[in-house]
Formats: C-alpha cells, structure tokens, sequence
C-alpha cells in the first residue's frame, strides 16, 4: 500500500480500531444509560429493540456526553478508513471502472461520515420531534446506507478477485444488512433492524481490518 497508515499506527489497525470504536460508541451509550437513568428498560438491543440507538443521546445526560464525545470520532474515522480501504484495493490492482472507483471513494470517504455527523448533530444531545426528527432519521438512513454500498461494493471486487472464505463473509456481512434494512420490517421492529445493521456494517470494518493488517504483515503488494 502506497499509504499504509497515520503515523505509526497502520491502516489495517486503524480499520478496525473504528468498526470497535463504532460499536463502544453505541453500546456503551445505551450501557451508561442504563447506570445513570432511572426507568431505563434493560435488554440486549439487537435481540429486543427496546431503545434505539440515539436514546441514550438524547435522554441520559451523561450517557449523552459520551454518546457526542465518541460520534464525531467515529464518523471521522470511518471516511479515514474508507480512504486506507481504497488504497489497498489499488495495492491489489482491484481497480473498476473511473466512474465506479469515484462514486465509491464519494460515498465513503466523504458523503458517509458527513452524513453521519449532520445526523447526530441535528439531534445535540436532545430528544427532537417533528422535522428534525425526521432530519435525523433521513440523514442517519442516508449515512448506513451509505456505509452497506460502499462495503458492498469492496466486497464485490475482493470476491471477484478470490473466492476466498474470508472474502465471502466480507460480502455476507453488508448482503444481510441490505437485506435486514429493506425487508427486515415485516418481521422485526425498527430499532431492531437499526441495532443489527449498525453491528453488521461495524463488524466488516474489524474483519476488513484485520485482512488489510494481514496483507501488510505478509509484504502483499
């Protein structure tokens, strides 16, 4: 990889530090929640849906501290990764089409995390109702959605290039978020649906990670 970190910290480090940074993010929001709030309903989110994600944003003061002290990060983060994602497809000469190679460095890089940042900054640490609640939701749709295309559309290309194990499992992850997103309704509810596509898209990025580390470990070029 022609850039293959920030520093001394390496790409495949950095990749996966953020799909762990994304899921400490949401979970440990809703875990101090849990600690600080009175009435909180205590579950396992993915399983039963009973807070969405932004809950403990919104109605935790302290919850909503760290919640908004580890977003922005994230997001960030996240259109880093995208770029080290891209750079070690062009190492493995998985180059598409100009176009193609464009409109996925657009969405990840830059239009998925500032989607992700409008969305939770509309919300600043309060619960909204009416258009910015529908703000919130249509930018954080647009920010998940982009993330599945983007890990979508690396997938395809890795897999293309090798049908490998691993391969074949960074494809699944974001095939069963698509899915879950468009089809999920009619079984789950929408917080479900929303906890489980968010750990689906995060878990690509610490696999993802981990096949970027391992390439640079073995010199692959």
């Amino acid at each position: 990889m022609g850039n293959n970190g920030i520093g001394c910290l390496p790409a495949g480090w950095v990749i996966s530090t953020t799909g762990v940074l994304m899921l400490v993010w949401a979970f440990f929001s809703y875990l101090i929640y849990v600690f600080t709030s009175p009435n909180v309903p205590v579950c396992f989110p993915p399983l039963t849906g009973c807070v969405a994600i932004s809950t403990a944003g919104t109605h935790g003061e302290i919850a909503s501290i760290f919640y908004r002290a580890t977003v922005l990060p994230a997001a960030s983060f996240l259109g880093i990764s995208a770029y080290f994602v891209i750079q070690y497809l062009s190492s493995l000469g998985l180059q598409s089409l100009p176009a193609f190679d464009k409109i996925r460095c657009l969405i990840g890089v830059v239009l998925t995390p500032l989607f992700l940042a409008i969305a939770e900054a509309i919300l600043n640490g309060y619960s909204t109702t009416g258009v910015f609640e529908e703000l919130h939701i249509l930018f954080s749709g647009l920010a998940f959605l982009g993330i599945i295309i983007f890990e979508l559309m690396v997938a395809y290309q890795l897999l293309k290039s090798e049908a490998s194990r691993g391969n074949m499992l960074l494809f699944l992850l974001p095939t069963c978020a698509l899915l879950l997103g468009l089809l999920g309704n009619s079984v789950f509810n929408s917080k479900i649906i929303e906890w489980n596509v968010f750990v689906l898209v995060s878990v690509w990025l610490v696999f993802m990670g981990r096949k970027v580390s391992s390439a640079l470990v073995h010199g692959e070029q």
